[in-house]
């Protein structure tokens, strides 16, 4: 699962390599591009949401996995998504980000 996808550079190599990816991009104009990018390739689900807000547990629950996270973090948000997702820590495998 990637955290702000943003335009879809990495997006795209993640999926190409996984075969499957979902990601979460709360802005508006961002998801509609990835959308129009990527929105008919199989494996890839787009989850217009923030990722503050997002129910951990409850995604790693829908996919009885534990979930893998990736994602170029923006400045203003690593701080209490990283809390977030310590909080979460039981339903994640890995975390691999970038931090602006």
């Amino acid at each position: 699962m990637e955290i702000g996808p943003g335009q879809g550079a990495l997006t795209e190599q993640l999926l190409n390599a996984a075969g499957r990816l979902e990601a979460i991009e709360i802005d508006r104009d961002l998801a509609a591009l990835l959308r129009r990018r990527l929105g008919e390739r199989p494996g890839f689900v787009l989850h217009e949401a923030d990722a503050l807000t997002v129910d951990w547990h409850e995604l790693a629950r829908r996919y009885a996995v534990p979930l893998r996270l990736i994602g170029n973090l923006p400045y203003n948000i690593s701080t209490p998504l990283m809390f977030r997702l310590l909080a979460a820590a039981s339903v994640i495998h890995d975390m691999h980000f970038m931090l602006q």
